[in-house]
């Protein structure tokens, strides 16, 4: 019988239930190539934390945010009481993160377009969800009292007018980011993982990528 996964996502970055092996190393993020078409992006405002999320689908085939991983790391602590501060973050921020890794957030019309025929999305009167059929044009991040979240899809290679992607492979470029986070890079600058700081250090990621026989590839695309 193959083995079928039952790792938690946090350790295991293939999907849930995966016939044959594990792949717990190297933790891809969702903003690399190899990602999804569209992600579901997220700010909590009160402490300015930010990530994004796999979209999966709901036994009645609608879509739903899934596991995923931090963006950015909260700015303030968790507010207790009315006078305590809130975090300045904006949704602005969220985007100029997203951009640098190749992807621009989408109107909510537009992501329900993007997710028809995938998932089941559902209409307005038949409950809440993450989106329905009748999204606004107008609208890109949906704002309540404590979070603001949006839908992110990556930008096409040919906006750039770069040439067609080809692969890198070879040492590893380490970049540490001012929203608390250590990318590794390959040879060409494309990300292929993303590292909580407070992770970092001495962590397995770490140990290999002072290797110098260690290397990364990835198949050349930056979005």
């Amino acid at each position: 019988m193959p083995h079928r996964c039952t790792l938690p996502p946090s350790d295991c970055q293939l999907d849930t239930g995966h016939p044959g092996p594990c792949s717990p190393f190297p933790r891809r993020s969702f903003l690399v190539p190899h990602a999804p078409l569209i992600v579901h992006v997220w700010l909590h405002r009160p402490t300015g934390a930010a990530g994004v999320s796999h979209i999966r689908r709901l036994p009645q085939g609608w879509p739903t945010a899934a596991h995923g991983e931090r963006l950015m790391e909260a700015t303030h602590s968790l507010p207790y009481r009315r006078e305590d501060p809130w975090s300045p973050r904006t949704p602005s921020d969220i985007e100029e993160v997203l951009q640098a890794f190749g992807w621009r957030t989408i109107s909510r019309a537009a992501a329900a377009r993007t997710l028809t025929g995938k998932f089941t999305v559902p209409r307005p009167e038949w409950g809440s969800g993450i989106i329905h059929s009748a999204e606004p044009d107008d609208v890109t991040w949906l704002v309540t009292e404590f979070e603001a979240v949006a839908f992110a899809v990556r930008q096409p290679a040919q906006v750039s007018g770069r040439p067609a992607a080809t692969p890198h492979s070879g040492r590893p470029l380490i970049r540490h980011t001012g929203y608390g986070r250590v990318l590794v890079l390959c040879p060409a600058g494309h990300l292929v993982q993303s590292v909580l700081l407070t992770d970092w250090s001495g962590s397995q990621l770490a140990v290999r990528c002072a290797d110098p026989d260690f290397t990364v590839d990835c198949d050349g695309s930056s979005g």
